[in-house]
C-alpha cells in the first residue's frame, strides 16, 4: 500500500492562487475605482488610504477562511498543516503583490507625502494571514 503524499499540492495551488487573485482584485481595482467616484486627480490617494490597506488584507483574510472550508472537504485532518503551507506561501506572494500595488500607484497621504511600500498594516496583516488561516483550519475541522 502506498503511503501519501504529506501535502495535497494541486489543492494548495489552487487555494493560493484563489486567496492572492481575490486580494490582487482588491489590490489593482479599488484605487481606480475610488479615484473616479470621489473625483480625485490621482491614484495615490485612493492607494494610500488606511481603509483601502485594510481592506485588501481582510480580502486576503475572508478568502483564506474560505479556502480553510474548502481544505477541510478535500484535506482532511492534514488541514492544519497543508493550511499553514498555504498561509506561508500565500503571505509571501501578497506582500510582493501589495508592493506591485505601491509601484503602480504610488501611494501618498492627504498632504500628498509619499508612503513606503510596506506600511505597518501590510506587516501586520501578513502576519495576521497565518492566525487566520489557523483558526480556519480548527474552527471547520469541528
Amino acid at each position: 500500500m502506498a503511503e501519501e503524499p504529506r501535502f495535497d499540492w494541486p489543492t494548495i495551488i489552487r487555494s493560493v492562487a484563489i486567496i492572492v487573485g481575490a486580494s490582487a482584485i482588491v489590490g489593482f481595482a479599488i484605487p481606480p475605482v475610488i479615484t473616479v467616484v470621489f473625483g480625485l486627480y490621482n491614484t495615490g490617494y485612493a492607494a494610500g488610504n488606511e481603509f483601502y490597506n485594510w481592506g485588501y488584507w481582510v480580502a486576503a483574510w475572508i478568502a483564506t477562511f474560505v479556502q480553510g472550508a474548502y481544505f477541510l472537504r478535500h484535506v482532511g485532518d492534514k488541514i492544519v498543516d497543508d493550511m499553514l503551507v498555504v498561509a506561508i506561501v500565500s503571505m509571501i506572494v501578497l506582500v510582493v503583490v501589495k508592493f506591485i500595488v505601491a509601484i503602480v500607484y504610488l501611494p501618498i497621504t492627504e498632504d500628498g507625502q509619499p508612503i513606503g511600500l510596506m506600511t505597518g498594516i501590510d506587516a501586520a496583516g501578513a502576519l495576521a494571514i497565518v492566525v487566520v488561516a489557523m483558526v480556519a483550519a480548527r474552527m471547520n475541522r469541528y
